[in-house]
C-alpha cells in the first residue's frame, strides 16, 4: 500500500512538521542516537517510524492516495480476476503492529470498499511479504529488497516508482497477456494428454 497506492511519505511530512524524510534526522537527531544505527538511512527511518507508529490508526486511515495510485489500482482490477493487498505494518511490536493494521484496514474500507476482506494480507515487517510469493503471484512494491526476496521465492515482481506509475501499468498489461497465453497453452496441453 505505502509508496504504491497510499501517500505514506506525504503523511510523514505532515507529522514531522513539513520536514522531508531525508532532513528529519539532521534536524532532530542526536549523535548519541545515530551511533545505534549502521547507516544514516536506518537512523532516518527510525526517527520517522517513531513518529508515525505513535500517530494512531486514524493517521493511517486518513492518508491520501498516492499520485497514480488510484489509476494503478483500477488497471490492476481490470487486468486481473483476483487482486490482493499485501502490506506491512513496519514493526514487529504486536501492539503497534495491530494499530497500524487497523488503520490500513480503515483506509481500505474508506477508499476501496469493494475489496474482499479475504484478499487483504497485512504482515509485521516487509521481510515477511515473501512468505506469500508463489509462481502465480505478482507483487508491485516500491522497495527493491522486497521485490528481490519475492522473486527469489518464485513470484513475479515489479519495482514501482509512483512518478512513473504508467510504466508499472504497462508491465502489468504485458504480464497479464503472457499469463493468459500460458494458461491457454496449459489447458490445451491438458486437454490432449
Amino acid at each position: 500500500m505505502d509508496g504504491v497506492l497510499v501517500d505514506f511519505s506525504g503523511g510523514c511530512r505532515k507529522i514531522s512538521e513539513g520536514i522531508n524524510f531525508d532532513d528529519y534526522a539532521d534536524r532532530f537527531g542526536k549523535d548519541k542516537e545515530r551511533q545505534n544505527y549502521t547507516s544514516m538511512d536506518q537512523f532516518r527511518a527510525a526517527m520517522i517510524r517513531h513518529k508515525y507508529l505513535k500517530s494512531g490508526a486514524d493517521w493511517w486511515a486518513n492518508l491520501e492516495w498516492l499520485g497514480g495510485g488510484r489509476e494503478l489500482w483500477e488497471a490492476s482490477s481490470d487486468l486481473y480476476e483476483k487482486v490482493y493487498i499485501l502490506s506491512s505494518t513496519g514493526t514487529d511490536a504486536p501492539e503497534m503492529g495491530a494499530m497500524v493494521a487497523k488503520g490500513k484496514l480503515m483506509w481500505l474500507d474508506k477508499n476501496m470498499p469493494d475489496m474482499p476482506k479475504n484478499n487483504i494480507f497485512i504482515v509485521n515487517g516487509a521481510h515477511l511479504k515473501k512468505t506469500h510469493s508463489n509462481p502465480d503471484s505478482i507483487l508491485v512494491d516500491d522497495r527493491y529488497s522486497t521485490i528481490k526476496d519475492w522473486k527469489t521465492k518464485g513470484g513475479y515482481g515489479i519495482l514501482h516508482w509512483w512518478k512513473k506509475y504508467k510504466n508499472t501499468i504497462e508491465k502489468l498489461e504485458a504480464m497479464s497477456t503472457s499469463i493468459m497465453l500460458s494458461e491457454i497453452v496449459k489447458r490445451l496441453h491438458n486437454r490432449y494428454l
